[in-house]
């Protein structure tokens, strides 16, 4: 879990953060009645209308919707690892 291991992230130089299509007040909402979401130290950033998850192109359009993706991002702004986890229909 990211939230557990974020201080080994920072002693490599390395920060994460999280991002959702949801809007801060949600964010805090979740902050407010999670655990899991209450212990995170990490940046949350809204992405309302889902610009960062078009240009990380894990948006889709016909869904309303973004797949959960993890990016390694290097220092020079490249992405160097991409894990997308596909939404599936029920």
């Amino acid at each position: 879990d990211l939230a557990d291991n974020y201080e080994a992230f920072k002693k490599l130089n390395a920060e994460i953060y999280s991002v959702s299509c949801d809007t801060e007040f949600v964010h805090k909402a979740w902050h407010d009645a999670s655990p899991a979401i209450k212990k995170i130290d990490y940046i949350m950033l809204a992405d309302p209308t889902a610009a960062l998850a078009k240009d990380f192109d894990v948006y889709i359009e016909n869904k309303g919707q973004a797949e959960r993706g993890t990016f390694i991002v290097n220092p020079e702004g490249k992405i160097c690892r991409r894990i997308i986890k596909k939404i599936i229909s029920m």
